[in-house]
């Protein structure tokens, strides 16, 4: 199965949990909001392929990541230099195995991997542990108890520093 398949089979996969945990979770005037900041992402993205095929190169602006809107602009400027500081960064092949923790809900015809990228950037393997809810909402109740459960999950499947070195001082 090729990449295109592959992220056609995970759209339709989500579909029904956009509808249930994004859709059906919204209030009509927010689900308005969010589809008029979509179509307006959607043609800044044709805008920019159309430019970067020119220029050779494609990079989100702050405001195709966040809704900035309301926020403090001495917070923004914050941001924008986060962001700067994030591209020029060069990240290292981490040696351990890796647990990435995303919500199952992704936004209706994403783009993004299954492992987001992570995949390139780990010797021992990834583990993607899909929780319920969107980006949004996952830290929020009722969906944060899924994530809490899920980490403590995983931490007490890790074996701990003093437990290893007593097993290896036997």
């Amino acid at each position: 199965m090729g990449v295109q398949d592959s992220r056609f089979q995970d759209s339709l996969q989500n579909f029904p949990w956009w509808i249930w945990e994004d859709l059906l979770d919204c209030r009509p005037a927010e689900m308005l909001k969010r589809i008029r900041r979509k179509i307006h992402e959607w043609k800044k993205r044709l805008i920019k392929r159309v430019n970067s095929r020119k220029k050779g190169l494609e990079l989100a602006d702050l405001e195709d990541i966040f809704e900035l809107g309301g926020l403090p602009e001495d917070y923004v400027q914050t941001m924008e230099h986060h962001l700067k500081l994030l591209r020029s960064h060069t990240p290292g092949l981490y040696s351990g195995p890796l647990m990435l923790y995303r919500a199952r809900t992704q936004p209706l015809l994403s783009t993004a991997k299954a492992d987001l990228g992570w995949s390139s950037l780990v010797n021992e393997g990834i583990e993607i542990i899909k929780l319920h809810g969107n980006h949004e909402t996952i830290i929020n109740k009722p969906y944060i108890q899924f994530l809490a459960k899920a980490l403590r999950n995983s931490l007490q499947a890790v074996p701990s520093k003093r437990q290893e070195e007593s097993n290896t001082h036997k």
